[in-house]
């Protein structure tokens, strides 16, 4: 009797739905594949050695169709011949595989035997990270060669017959701009090859060429460029020369010639030259963007910018601001200009400035128009507004990506000083990257700003001496940055100096108030006092302020002076009930002391006491009040809804505070972390605060025990839980160094804290460091 037709046994297999089945699971796992890869770095292979596995899957997946549809193979399995459809049958599988048969295709072993490989894919994926592949949490220091790409330097060029402002110094801003695009290739930062400019060659026009090769060198480079702009006619002639740094030999030249009025279309002649000299005639320049579309087409506004970027260099902030404010106004949508402008009007006005958040908004809404070193750097002072921790990860590795940038160190440094404590990262971080900006570029007086303040915050008299002196250096020749030093002046005097420097240090407090750099010169537990002793200059002089007034009182109590600080604000006034809620959530003061307290215009205030009374009526009555009132500040100031740490956030806060309070900690914990991405990073301390007693309160200690220490930083009642954890976790030495801390910052605290004190003693007495 014939068997079954070919058409009957494709249809008894069913192979189309086998299939279908199958492309739609593979789309799974490939995608699986594809965010695991993004999120957690493993390496770039994984993705097409999944899909080839997959491919090979489904040879094994229509096999095993086709064979489990042969009418012989029920009876074959009936009479024990082969595994019945679903068995896996181990012990026959390995003596057919022994025997060099080829193992009988069941869906049991098909399915196992896809298991197994992705398995074993994914795992040799983690062993790959494990053992050194690429990982999120590298220091910058530990990129590869490869991954920063290599470096070129390009130097002054030399000129004759056209204009030295644009070709001189030009070229190099220009030609790094569109050579940064080159895959594989990372054009030096010009400030860093300037600064090592001025170390070996100083003012003498025609360096020799071992001392052009040691500025490579110096800057970090691989190659170098050693150009020249000639007149030629109508044209400009341009001839750059392409050095290795290591032989010293030329490895070849790069020509352009074109108009003299077509600066943009020079440069990217040059620059496609330069890369097919680089990659040996290869076609690296064919993916060059042209310079127009990574800065402008007006070639007046070009002019104005490499003014600026001139100016800019040198620390005439004034003089750079103009220049791009002149390019802006050929071209509003020139992004580059946008940046820098910003830039220079942070480094005089301050990051707040409404120009300052004007032109960087500008710069956001046309930043595709950005090279990518630079949408890198906006990202990261971006991240510096608006407290975003997330921007951490991408400052990190665009300083990996471009490690000789002074602009994107510092900016990846500030990024660290303002949200490094919401973020959890150790401040010495933020005080490695400042460093390396300030050595790349060490003529830029701004680099140093934090720099110094953390040498008066954490370092002894001759630390802060040193880096004071440094300062002045600097700006005795920078226009516009000698405002600062003069806080730091007065800091360090409040800190190190006699009686007459001390009174002369708090006038200056009295009369410049909380907005200048002084206080943000007084980091940490170990400054307490001096951060007591200005704010109370500051209210003496101007006793209404509220704001004043409110972190007067928080200096008093994070002193442990609780009596001089409900002194000082009475419970009748807003500030008085804001710091008695502040002691409540220390556990200082009773709930009781909440009652009668006068809120004013304070209805998160009011809320949290309600909650604290335990009257959710009260509580609900305060938060719809608030929510009226915030519709109204959004119909009149729509733009600060899309803030993510504007007032909307504070509706956010009650509401998760609520659930703590009523449903318990669980109920809470993630709706207060998701708040707290969007924090202010002056609130990360009492955020911190609230987020480890939750964890702890749910068990947590290890996770409790890193927010408290986070928080440590200028909260010593956090400092204080967080010793008590590291001594149960077993962190011995942070155990020592919190409670000495604790120790610090009470030295002249109220009586009730003695037990406390007594606790710290006789913790460091019993376990000696």
């Amino acid at each position: 009797m014939p068997g079954p037709s070919l058409i009957e046994r494709l249809k008894a297999s069913r192979l189309v739905q086998v299939l279908i089945v199958y492309l739609g699971a593979s789309w799974v796992v490939i995608e699986v594949a594809d965010q695991l890869q993004e999120a957690l770095e493993l390496p770039s292979w994984l993705v097409p050695v999944a899909i080839v596995l997959l491919l090979v899957g489904l040879v094994v997946m229509l096999g095993t169709a086709w064979v489990q549809s042969n009418p012989t193979t029920d009876a074959r399995e009936a009479a024990g011949e082969v595994p019945d459809s679903w068995e896996v049958g181990l012990g026959d599988l390995v003596g057919e595989i022994r025997r060099g048969k080829m193992p009988h295709l069941t869906w049991g072993r098909a399915l196992v035997g896809g298991v197994v490989a992705l398995s074993l894919l994914f795992g040799l994926a983690g062993v790959y990270v494990l053992l050194g592949g690429p990982s999120p949490l590298r220091a910058p220091s530990e990129l590869s060669a490869e991954e920063a790409g290599t470096g070129l330097a390009i130097v002054p060029f030399s000129v004759s017959g056209v204009d030295a402002d644009v070709y001189r110094e030009g070229m190099i801003t220009l030609l790094g701009t569109t050579l940064d695009g080159v895959p594989g290739l990372r054009a030096v930062d010009s400030r860093n090859v300037l600064a090592r400019w001025d170390e070996v060659v100083s003012d003498r026009e025609r360096p020799d060429l071992s001392e052009v090769l040691e500025v490579a060198r110096r800057a970090g480079a691989r190659y170098a460029l050693i150009g020249n702009a000639v007149a030629a006619g109508a044209d400009v002639s341009l001839v750059a020369e392409i050095y290795d740094t290591e032989s010293g030999e030329r490895i070849g030249t790069a020509r352009a010639q074109a108009p003299a009025d077509s600066l943009m279309t020079q440069v990217d002649l040059l620059s496609v030259e330069t890369a097919r000299v680089l990659f040996a005639g290869g076609e690296a320049g064919v993916d060059l963007q042209h310079l127009s579309s990574l800065t402008t087409r007006s070639l007046d506004a070009l002019l104005a910018y490499i003014d600026g970027e001139r100016a800019y260099r040198e620390g005439d902030w004034q003089g750079s601001l103009g220049a791009y404010e002149r390019a802006i106004e050929q071209d509003s949508t020139f992004a580059l200009a946008h940046l820098r402008a910003s830039q220079a009007l942070g480094w005089t006005t301050g990051p707040g400035d409404p120009e300052v958040i004007r032109h960087m908004e500008a710069a956001r809404r046309f930043s595709t128009r950005l090279p990518a070193r630079e949408r890198a750097l906006l990202i990261a002072l971006v991240g510096v507004r608006h407290a975003d921790i997330g921007a951490v990860e991408e400052a990190e590795d665009a300083v990996r990506r471009y490690p000789d940038d002074p602009d994107l160190w510092n900016a990846y440094g500030e990024l660290l000083y303002h949200v490094g404590q919401k973020a959890m990262r150790p401040r010495e971080e933020a005080i490695e990257a400042l460093a390396r900006a300030a050595d790349l570029a060490p003529g830029v007086a701004p680099y140093r700003i934090h720099l110094t303040q953390h040498a008066i915050a954490y370092g002894d008299s001759a630390d802060a001496r040193e880096a004071l002196a440094l300062e002045a250096a600097l700006i005795a020749d920078t226009a516009g940055t000698a405002g600062y030093h003069g806080d730091h002046v007065a800091a360090f005097h409040l800190l190190h100096g006699d009686s007459v420097e001390r009174a002369a240090a708090l006038a200056h407090a009295r009369a410049s108030g909380p907005s200048g750099y002084l206080l943000s010169s007084l980091r940490g537990l170990h400054r307490l006092d001096a951060v007591e002793a200005a704010y109370a200059a500051m209210f003496d002089a101007e006793p209404r302020i509220n704001f004043v007034r409110r972190e007067y009182g928080r200096a008093l109590m994070r002193r442990g002076r609780v009596q001089a600080a409900l002194t000082a604000l009475p419970r009748e006034e807003p500030m008085g009930a804001e710091i008695r809620g502040d002691l409540f959530e220390y556990g200082l003061v009773p709930a009781d002391s909440m009652r009668g307290l006068t809120w004013d215009d304070d209805p998160v205030g009011e809320a949290v006491a309600a909650l604290a009374l335990g009257d959710a009526e009260a509580f609900d009555s305060a938060r719809r009040a608030f929510s009226r009132e915030m519709d109204s500040l959004y119909a009149t100031n729509p733009e600060l809804e899309s803030d993510p740490t504007g007032p909307r956030a504070a509706l956010q806060f009650l509401d998760a505070y609520r659930l703590w309070k009523l449903d318990g900690a669980a109920a809470a914990r993630q709706a207060m972390l998701d708040l707290y991405e969007h924090i202010p990073a002056f609130l990360a301390d009492r955020f911190l605060f609230l987020l480890g007693t939750i964890d702890e309160e749910l068990g947590d200690e290890q996770q409790a025990f890193e927010r408290y220490r986070a928080a440590a930083e200028t909260d010593p009642y956090a400092a204080l839980r967080a010793a008590r954890l590291a001594d149960r976790l077993g962190e011995t030495d942070e155990a020592r160094r919190l409670y000495q801390d604790v120790l610090i910052a009470w030295q002249d605290a109220d009586p009730e804290f003695e037990p406390w004190l007594e606790e710290a003693r006789g913790w460091l007495e019993r376990i000696p460091g």
